[in-house]
């Protein structure tokens, strides 16, 4: 099973896909973004999407074969926002207000969003986040937004047991603000939540559940002195957890070598945490800001996806790369070891996808790369037919993205965001015209 990139996001399957708030936008997308409201980008947190654009679905496409003769569906088809399959057919996502399930592989999806799941409010909404253990058992989060000025102040977690049939919900106020990393389950009881303060802001909590969702606790505080910009958290059993973060450029922190990943860890549950030394990101330089983001761990195996926003000295015609390393561990996080460090030119932020101890993907727009030693090496894979926002994979062979939309290669027309589905690990990728059956 894959787990959590999710972003920053997702790195999220359980957790899987690396997605979370950035201080440096992707140029050349932030173009796209705003023509085509583009799908949330994996390790990528606080994203505001625009629901209102929406893109058309096939006037062909079949009814859901589940759903009565008469059923609640739309040509104009929201856009998704994340993706999590569970195998081959069995999967869930979301829209920027709606939570979907599918039982044949994503060419239909149901609409199993309660009643006042999302606020009603005029204020931009954050992202909703989510937790897809399996095919029953899942968890949505979501702003609260309180009456009379609707101001965001609090979330609302939405649990289900039953793959959508049933929902229960529980709001947690906090001074750190509506927005969140996903949520962080073991099993069907043990989860943690980690919120972000406002952008701009550093306040930062991580809350406890050990009854599925129905309560949460804050079990400690964060060391933020030493990671005052978070990214999310993981965890690999019940004690033992870690925190990533984005480490600023040595201009901003006067650093004399800004090359060393941030990575705080407890081994109590939370109560405690304290600053775990890494190794120097080989080729970081000093005037570079590190985005290390949470840990994902296949038993006493875990990969730790660490970024590198090279920053050009002063006074240097050189244009701003992009870095990516997978830090391995083998003996449970006590020690890490960097691996290759791929870079690409331009300001970009990958989106990475993490599925087993061996195999990650990772794109930058129409760039994929693939890699099946944990980053030992990292070959290119043909390009994409569309820039990708978000990927999904469920094994080395069949993986779902989530594109950006925008310009055709080789055409000069743009191409509305979409659906994808490739079967031979990335190196073609087919269009699913999808449907949305149920609630409006």
């Amino acid at each position: 099973m894959n787990d959590a990139f999710y972003h920053l996001v997702s790195l999220d399957k359980p957790r899987g896909r690396l997605t979370k708030k950035k201080c440096i936008s992707l140029l050349i997308l932030m173009t796209i973004t705003a023509l085509f409201a583009t799908p949330t980008v994996a390790f990528a947190r606080g994203n505001v999407r625009d629901d209102s654009q929406l893109h058309t679905a096939s006037p062909t496409r079949p009814p859901h074969p589940n759903s009565s003769s008469n059923p609640t569906t739309s040509t104009a088809i929201p856009l998704l926002i994340s993706l999590h399959m569970l195998d081959k057919i069995h999967g869930w996502a979301l829209t920027q207000n709606s939570i979907l399930h599918t039982v044949d592989g994503g060419l239909h999806w149901q609409n199993v969003t309660p009643a006042n799941a999302f606020s009603n409010t005029t204020t931009p909404m954050p992202t909703p986040q989510s937790a897809f253990l399996n095919d029953q058992d899942a968890w949505v989060v979501t702003p609260v937004a309180t009456p009379p000025s609707r101001a965001l102040n609090g979330i609302r977690v939405l649990r289900t047991t039953d793959s959508g049939k049933s929902w229960q919900s529980t709001n947690i106020l906090t001074p750190a603000g509506a927005r969140t990393d996903a949520p962080h389950f073991l099993n069907p009881s043990n989860g943690w939540l980690q919120t972000f303060g406002q952008a701009g802001d550093s306040v930062s909590a991580i809350f406890h559940t050990t009854d599925g969702g129905k309560s949460w606790n804050e079990p400690g505080k964060l060391n933020q002195s030493y990671i005052p910009d978070p990214s999310g958290s993981s965890f690999s059993d019940d004690q033992t957890g870690w925190e990533a973060g984005d480490n600023p450029t040595a201009s901003m922190n006067n650093a004399t070598n800004n090359a060393q990943p941030l990575l705080d860890v407890t081994h109590n549950g939370g109560k405690t945490w304290q600053n775990q030394s890494l190794p120097v990101l080989p080729g970081g330089g000093k005037s570079d800001m590190l985005s290390t983001r949470p840990p994902v761990f296949f038993g006493n195996t875990g990969l730790l996806p660490v970024e590198d926003q090279i920053v050009p000295p002063r006074g240097s015609k050189s244009s701003p790369n992009i870095g990516l390393n997978l830090y391995v561990t083998h003996n449970g996080g006590q020690t890490w070891t960097p691996t290759k460090l791929v870079t690409s030119n331009g300001p970009y932020t990958f989106t990475i996808d993490v599925v087993d101890s061996q195999h990650a993907w990772a794109t930058l727009g129409t760039i994929l790369y693939a890699t099946s030693d944990s980053g030992q090496s990292w070959p290119k894979l043909p390009p994409t037919p569309q820039p990708l926002g978000t990927l999904d994979f469920i094994d080395a062979n069949n993986g779902w993205a989530i594109s950006s939309g925008g310009v055709i290669p080789g055409s000069t027309k743009n191409q509305l965001p979409s659906m994808l589905h490739t079967i031979d690990g990335g190196h073609t990728w087919q269009q699913i015209n999808y449907s949305i059956v149920g609630k409006a």
